[in-house]
Protein backbone atom coordinates (compact mmCIF):
# COMPACT_ATOMS: atom_id res chain seq x y z
CA UNK A 1 0.00 0.00 0.00
CA UNK A 2 3.31 2.17 0.80
CA UNK A 3 4.13 1.27 -2.47
CA UNK A 4 1.75 2.10 -4.70
CA UNK A 5 0.69 -0.94 -4.45
CA UNK A 6 -3.03 -0.36 -4.10
CA UNK A 7 -4.55 -2.72 -6.19
CA UNK A 8 -2.75 -5.30 -4.89
CA UNK A 9 -3.32 -4.19 -1.27
CA UNK A 10 -7.28 -4.55 -1.80
CA UNK A 11 -6.89 -8.09 -3.42
CA UNK A 12 -4.92 -9.09 -0.83
CA UNK A 13 -7.76 -7.39 1.90
CA UNK A 14 -10.03 -9.11 0.62
CA UNK A 15 -8.39 -12.44 0.50
CA UNK A 16 -7.60 -11.71 4.00
CA UNK A 17 -11.03 -11.25 5.38
CA UNK A 18 -11.92 -14.71 3.10
CA UNK A 19 -9.59 -16.98 4.45
CA UNK A 20 -10.23 -15.49 8.16
CA UNK A 21 -6.19 -14.16 7.95
CA UNK A 22 -4.31 -17.31 7.00
CA UNK A 23 -3.73 -15.94 3.54
CA UNK A 24 -1.19 -13.73 5.38
CA UNK A 25 0.71 -17.07 6.16
CA UNK A 26 0.74 -17.36 2.23
CA UNK A 27 1.68 -13.83 1.67
CA UNK A 28 4.85 -13.79 4.01
CA UNK A 29 6.71 -16.33 1.02
CA UNK A 30 5.45 -14.24 -1.85
CA UNK A 31 5.07 -10.79 -1.44
CA UNK A 32 8.35 -9.70 -1.85
CA UNK A 33 9.46 -11.96 -4.77
CA UNK A 34 5.96 -11.04 -6.78
CA UNK A 35 7.15 -6.80 -5.60
CA UNK A 36 10.59 -6.94 -7.03
CA UNK A 37 9.71 -8.75 -10.31
CA UNK A 38 7.04 -5.97 -11.26
CA UNK A 39 9.52 -3.13 -10.41
CA UNK A 40 11.85 -4.76 -12.72
CA UNK A 41 9.51 -5.16 -15.52
CA UNK A 42 8.66 -1.88 -14.91
CA UNK A 43 12.51 -0.84 -15.29
CA UNK A 44 13.93 -0.80 -11.95
CA UNK A 45 17.78 -2.30 -11.67
CA UNK A 46 19.83 -4.35 -9.33
CA UNK A 47 22.23 -2.57 -7.64
CA UNK A 48 24.27 -4.36 -5.80
CA UNK A 49 28.05 -6.67 -6.54
CA UNK A 50 27.40 -8.29 -9.25
CA UNK A 51 27.68 -11.96 -7.33
CA UNK A 52 25.03 -10.48 -5.25
CA UNK A 53 22.82 -9.52 -8.63
CA UNK A 54 23.66 -12.81 -10.37
CA UNK A 55 21.92 -14.99 -7.46
CA UNK A 56 19.12 -12.55 -7.39
CA UNK A 57 18.90 -13.13 -11.22
CA UNK A 58 18.92 -16.79 -10.78
CA UNK A 59 16.42 -16.68 -7.97
CA UNK A 60 13.90 -14.44 -9.96
CA UNK A 61 13.99 -16.15 -13.12
CA UNK A 62 15.53 -13.02 -14.83
CA UNK A 63 17.66 -13.50 -17.98
CA UNK A 64 18.87 -10.18 -19.03
CA UNK A 65 18.59 -7.39 -16.71
CA UNK A 66 20.61 -4.33 -17.35
CA UNK A 67 23.29 -3.75 -14.47
CA UNK A 68 23.57 -0.50 -12.57
CA UNK A 69 26.35 1.32 -13.22
CA UNK A 70 28.22 3.48 -10.66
Amino acid sequence: MFRGELGVAALHLLFTIMTFGLWQIVVAFLYNKQFMTRMLEKGYVLGDTEEVMTQARIALGIVNTPVKLT
